[in-house]
């Protein structure tokens, strides 16, 4: 009867402290939701070069969203890319959600650019500074 007891103490405390970590001050945790805590400042994004700055990374719908992005890109030369590779993730992008770093290789130069996949149904037309897209 103890160990009944007891166990249901704990299982009753897990499932509060899981509901408590699911929350930061009232905003759902962007990993366990798919919801971003963050409220965009859209003028300051556009401020900055889009893909090539952590500050306005590419918005894209999955890792699929992601490659076929890369996959439109036109180098500044006029050659399609040659290939890109996914570096790792590096942070909390200005929507809130994480942002991946991707090297995209052109024939004489390799590029870095931001992409954040949490954008559901997202899919963008702008391309790269610098480079062209195949629409």
């Amino acid at each position: 009867m103890m160990k009944a007891l007891l166990f249901i103490l704990t299982v009753t405390s897990l499932y509060g402290c899981t509901a408590t970590q699911q929350k930061m001050d009232g905003c759902e945790i962007p990993e366990l939701s798919g919801k971003s805590c963050v409220k965009p400042n859209y003028a300051n994004i556009s401020q900055h070069p889009l893909g090539i700055s952590a500050s306005n990374p590419i918005k894209a719908d999955g890792p699929q969203g992601q490659r076929d992005y890369l996959k439109r890109l036109i180098c500044p030369d006029g050659r399609a890319v040659k290939s890109f590779s996914r570096v790792g993730s590096v942070g909390i992008s200005p929507y809130g959600f994480m942002m991946d770093l991707y090297d995209v290789k052109c024939k004489n130069k390799t590029y870095s650019v931001y992409i954040d996949m949490y954008h559901p149904d997202y899919i963008e037309n702008i391309p790269v500074d610098g480079f062209t897209i195949k629409h």
